[in-house]
């Protein structure tokens, strides 16, 4: 989109939304002059810690989408307004929300955190300003300054809208197929459609900017919008946007790019698309990752609203959902005597007292690794102690002429010496000097500084 708003070569160009150190370093710089200006103009107007304060900041609807989340649904539940963001849109409009999490890389996030900020924006904006005025010292943190600031911009709120209609049109419809259990190889026809469809709304973006919200044309799936009144929402803000149709034609264009990277392997003419249903079937893949991501996530969410409920709940509750239990039991399950069975069964695990035999284990392990890492530093200990005497009793030889009759063996125990008593770091270490002449030639060089050395340092104390 940035690109875009270059092409555009107009002057209205999003807020730069610089952190706060990046803010008092451009405080006193016109900024209108310098966005979307090229680098070689920059380096004419900016200092050099100008440029790079600049560079480092983020004029985006992503931005935006992300501070956002950072004030409304902070992952640190003791930063931002949490509570108090909770119960102030659940008395304004009706029913509780959840700010999307962008503090996590989780599908949509943004794309929905835009879709928030733009269904209730006049609310959003009062809210802030009530954060604002409840403060001891009226006034909005940097953080909060830069949200307003951005709600308020309208080049901003044409990326959240470009944004928007993105997910509804592109990324909602395609998730609701790519998340079903399924072959992620066979969907080299369901891509292809896709990047079609993505095609056809950058060539006639009227589709969704003067369809009034009519779906059929403009949705993948032709199906009903994900967040109808985010999609109202748009088209009610579009008179005010003028660049809204260039803005989503360079958006869609980039998405296309990315998709035909993500695509390649299951193109016309590809190997997944010469490959035989046998062969698809026996390297099968899954559509998406989810079955490797969120599942963390989700018993974290879980065990918030159930404290008490146990682990292993957790675990037969998404086992039951994921091997399609319930249609099991329906099918197969038809005396009067398997409920009882399955009642008693579950009775007699949930009273076998499964957690509490876990916890223990797990003392148990911990207990365990304690005790072996103690007897692994003892005996490192121990072998230290043992080598430091045996440093202390070997008798150093002065003479250099001496050296030459000297083993191996002999000669390493006497650059211990040097080493560790009389502390000469010059000495190189075991691991460099292997062999015998060159372990001789270092022992000579560590005598000829020991005995330049002056007398009362000669003596190590015991």
């Amino acid at each position: 989109m940035m690109a875009t708003w270059a092409d555009l070569g107009t002057t209205l160009l999003p807020v730069l939304l610089a952190n706060k150190d990046n803010s008092a370093v451009l405080r006193d710089v016109d900024l209108n002059t310098i966005l979307g200006a090229t680098l070689p103009h920059l380096s004419d107007k900016l200092t050099a810690v100008e440029l790079r304060a600049f560079k480092m900041s983020v004029c985006r609807g992503v931005k935006l989408a992300s501070l956002a989340g950072a004030i409304f649904n902070h992952k640190d539940n003791k930063k931002g307004q949490q509570d108090t963001y909770i119960f102030y849109f659940r008395e304004l409009v009706g029913h509780s929300l959840r700010f999307p999490d962008t503090s996590n890389m989780q599908y949509l996030s943004h794309c929905d955190a835009a879709a928030e900020l733009l269904v209730h924006c006049p609310e959003y904006l009062s809210f802030l300003e009530i954060v604002r005025d409840c403060k001891e010292r009226a006034g909005f943190n940097h953080m909060e300054e830069k949200i307003y600031q951005g709600l308020r911009d309208l080049p901003t709120v044409t990326e959240l809208a470009a944004l928007t209609l993105y997910a509804q049109a592109v990324t909602h419809p395609y998730m609701h197929t790519a998340c079903c259990q399924q072959n992620g190889l066979l969907l080299g026809l369901f891509h292809g459609q896709l990047l079609v469809h993505i095609q056809k709304l950058i060539n006639n973006p009227d589709l969704l900017l003067l369809s009034k919200g009519d779906y059929s044309k403009a949705a993948f799936d032709g199906k009903e919008w994900e967040r109808p009144e985010a999609v109202h929402a748009v088209l009610k803000l579009a008179p005010c946007l003028p660049h809204l149709r260039h803005i989503c034609m360079g958006f869609f264009t980039g998405a296309l790019k990315t998709w035909m990277r993500f695509c390649v392997d299951s193109e016309e003419g590809g190997a997944i698309m010469c490959a035989s249903n046998l062969d698809l079937n026996a390297a099968w893949i899954s559509s998406t990752n989810d079955h490797n991501e969120g599942a963390l996530g989700s018993y974290r969410a879980w065990m918030h609203l159930r404290p008490n409920a146990t682990e292993g709940y957790f675990n037969t509750q998404a086992k039951c959902r994921y091997n399609g239990t319930e249609d099991f039991i329906q099918t197969h399950i038809a005396t009067e005597e398997d409920p009882r069975n399955l009642h008693s069964y579950g009775r007699t695990f949930d009273s076998s007292g499964h957690k509490a035999h876990r916890r223990r284990e797990q003392v148990n392990y911990i207990v365990a690794v304690a005790q072996q890492t103690a007897r692994e530093y003892m005996e490192r200990e121990q072998k230290e102690k043992a080598a430091a005497a045996k440093v202390e009793a070997t008798q150093l030889i002065e003479d250099p002429d001496g050296l030459a009759q000297l083993k191996h063996d002999n000669l390493e125990e006497q650059l211990e010496v040097h080493r560790k008593r009389f502390n000469d770091k010059e000495v190189p270490l075991q691991s460099k000097i292997t062999v015998k002449p060159a372990k001789l030639a270092a022992l000579r060089e560590a005598l000829a500084r020991y005995h330049k050395r002056p007398a009362d340092s000669k003596v190590i104390p015991r």
